[in-house]
């Protein structure tokens, strides 16, 4: 995608180039073991900002394992700033319940997913923890895990 901006003065912006603003492009994440799993995976790019939108479904062959972290589609200029903007949810279709999900540092490159629970110290205390076969449920086919971040490039 050409970038129209920044605008300068007296240039001409063309519809070919307004057309060109927030164009989704598509890109395979890689992270978990997709297998038959239904992905859909975009990103547009806004000047120096991206914007990313994941929708992953398992299938009967997926899996989701410790860790999960999927690789930007365009390299991060801040590491936090990448994993501080990752929000959605992981669904459970067996039992129609959702999970919060948030993103976590782990370089400029990738980002780390986590689910969100309370502690069973304190109520007051939340942790963000990792997401594995059996956490925040055991994941099987028709689960969700559906999760949008923005951030600056490198």
């Amino acid at each position: 995608m050409t970038n129209p901006f920044p605008f300068v003065a007296g240039a001409t912006l063309t519809a070919a180039e307004l057309n060109q603003i927030g164009e989704a492009v598509s890109f395979t994440p890689t992270w978990v073991t997709v297998g038959n799993a239904t992905q859909t995976a975009h990103y547009y790019e806004l000047n120096d900002m991206i914007f990313v939108q994941v929708d992953f479904s398992l299938g009967s062959t997926s899996a989701i394992t410790g860790d999960v972290r999927m690789a930007l589609p365009i390299n991060s200029g801040s590491t936090f700033q990448q994993a501080a903007n990752l929000t959605g949810f992981a669904y459970d279709a067996s039992t129609a319940i959702y999970w919060r999900v948030m993103g976590t540092a782990f370089n400029g490159t990738a980002v780390r997913i986590r689910y969100i629970r309370q502690s069973t110290a304190t109520a007051a205390a939340v942790f963000a923890n990792a997401l594995s076969s059996t956490a925040p449920m055991t994941w099987t086919s028709n689960d969700r895990l559906i999760f949008a971040t923005s951030y600056q490039r490198a």
